[in-house]
């Protein structure tokens, strides 16, 4: 991961507004384990790009892989919440995810 990080922090050295690669970084981080890091480059990215639908899909997976629903609905409920409607939420979000 460490080499990871490296990529990550050349990159937003370079286009320090791309949250894209702000949350890749994010999902990177969930899937090595980091959670505590992963949910500070959520948020981070959350505060840059509130409306990115993928973003909260991604944050609210993370929360739910690790058994923390009700964070989970949360997350995905933002996808409304920042102007979606509920047909887009759905097709972004795991169905099943949403009636745990």
């Amino acid at each position: 991961m460490k080499a990871a990080r490296e990529i990550f922090e050349r990159g937003l050295d370079l286009q320090p507004d791309n949250v894209y690669l702000l949350q890749s970084w994010a999902v990177a981080e969930g899937k090595a384990g980091n959670y505590e890091h992963a949910r500070r480059r959520f948020e981070k990215c959350s505060v840059a790009n509130a409306g990115n639908i993928q973003l909260w899909h991604a944050w609210g997976m993370m929360e739910a892989d690790q058994g923390l629903l009700p964070r989970a609905k949360t997350l995905f409920k933002r996808c409304v919440v920042e102007g979606r409607t509920a047909c887009q939420m759905l097709q972004a979000c795991d169905a099943s995810t949403l009636a745990k």
